[in-house]
């Protein structure tokens, strides 16, 4: 057991199971992970070993963290990005800083499978994404500040397809760069910079994404997570006008698809939807009605699942969320106690 003197605040695990990492207010944890078999090799054990770390990590705000094969990549509340390479030895080859000063704290890192490039993200509408490149001496320098994104502020990152850079923003705007170029890629081109239509059914949310990931069977799939709601769009497809929303007939999207009655009613010079709208119409008018949108499909809402703490993939095509308990049940009384 890990006794701190304050509640864990970040936990990460290398991919290859190696490694762990958890952080405090004001303190570092990293520990070797050692499997040990049991019961004829079925069962496998894990028995962590506490590492000793040298300093500053021994005492220090962590803000982000990310391991990308052999590194360590750790953000504190500074600014500063620690490189930390794991053998049998713990050891900090080089600390990396912002080209520009921030207000913000980072919140993001990620790297490419590869770990040649690495992306540092703070939540600054300017100058907030920054990426460093690995070098052939295997340190890392600033390759490419992000252009700001039209003043929206970035909400989460990845790095997909080995090259590319997706950056969702806090109104559910996703642009894609490509890293070798340093500009957009086909797609983001197509929706133009910046963005000229989105699909409403992602626009004026009430919450923001926190997370970017994509299917590791199809990276072309990228997920982009709130705490209500997921989004799945196709890269290699054009955007609808309007998304298919799953499933139809839940709360939130009836709710959604009224306003968005109320509105057509409105610009169209009548009161009320309910009164001077035939059913017939309302149906052709809703924009879940998808008989003639051959592009539907690149853009899927889920509403399965509310206040979502993880989501992540545990293979290709198989994914884990985790829900808060209870607000899910909370969701299924009549809207008048809601």
């Amino acid at each position: 057991a890990l006794e701190t003197t304050s509640n864990l605040s970040f936990s990460s695990m290398s991919p290859n199971g190696q490694w762990l990492a958890a952080a405090n207010a004001t303190q570092l944890f990293l520990f070797r992970l050692h499997h040990a078999s049991t019961n004829n090799n079925e069962d496998t054990d894990l028995e962590p070993e506490k590492l000793s770390l040298p300093k500053p990590l021994d005492r220090i705000t962590v803000v982000a963290m990310h391991f990308s094969q052999n590194l360590l990549f750790v953000a504190d509340s500074m600014n500063r990005v620690f490189v930390v390479a794991l053998s049998e030895t713990v050891s900090v080859v080089s600390t990396l800083t912002l080209p520009q000063a921030t207000e913000l704290p980072i919140s993001s890192l990620r790297t490419n499978r590869s770990g040649n490039f690495l992306v540092i993200m703070t939540k600054s509408s300017l100058n907030g994404v920054h990426v460093f490149h690995r070098g052939d001496n295997g340190m890392y320098s600033l390759y490419w500040s992000v252009p700001d994104l039209a003043g929206a502020r970035p909400a989460a990152i990845a790095v997909i397809r080995e090259t590319e850079l997706a950056i969702a923003t806090v109104s559910f705007h996703v642009h894609v760069f490509d890293l070798e170029q340093r500009k957009l890629t086909p797609w983001s081109q197509a929706n133009k910079f910046p963005i000229e239509r989105w699909p409403l059914e992602i626009s004026n949310r009430k919450d923001f994404p926190v997370r970017l990931i994509t299917n590791p069977k199809n990276e072309s799939q990228l997920i982009m997570s709130s705490f209500g709601a997921f989004v799945v769009l196709n890269l290699d497809g054009q955007l609808p006008k309007h998304c298919r929303v799953v499933p139809e007939t839940h709360v939130r999207s009836r709710r959604k698809r009224a306003r968005e009655e109320e509105e057509l009613s409105s610009s169209q010079g009548k009161t009320n939807s309910m009164i001077f709208v035939l059913p017939e119409q309302k149906s052709q008018n809703r924009p879940h009605h998808f008989n003639n949108d051959a592009n539907a499909r690149n853009c899927t809402v889920c509403l399965n699942y509310n206040s979502m703490l993880h989501l992540d993939f545990l293979d290709g095509d198989e994914m884990v969320v985790v829900e808060q308990p209870w607000l899910r049940v909370i969701a299924t009384f009549p809207e008048a106690l809601q």
